[in-house]
């Protein structure tokens, strides 16, 4: 009789030791992705710094070429406009 009584004791043993065989293995799957992840997370930084930096690079750039730009522009504002304009005295030459 003293087997009969722990018999169902046995299988609810072995029942909870693969529990926490599963339990454990799955702990230790993602323990090995959590460091996978920051490993590539650490490495993306570094490649977003860099891509930050060449736009800031790029930014500063654009504002020079647009101020550049609007100095560009305004000269030739001055060169069209009035009777000592370029385009005028062009004009004045050819049909003078």
């Amino acid at each position: 009789m003293p087997a009969y009584s722990t018999w169902p004791y046995n299988e609810e043993l072995l029942k909870l030791r693969k529990k926490t065989t599963t339990t454990v293995q799955v702990l230790t799957h993602l323990k090995e992705k959590l460091q996978f992840v920051q490993k590539d997370n650490e490495v993306l930084g570094a490649g977003m710094e860099s891509l930050e930096y060449g736009l800031m690079s790029k930014r500063e750039n654009l504002q020079q070429l647009k101020l550049e730009r609007d100095k560009l522009r305004g000269e030739n504002g001055r060169m069209k406009v009035g009777p000592e304009g370029i385009c005028f005295s062009f004009a004045q030459i050819l049909y003078a």
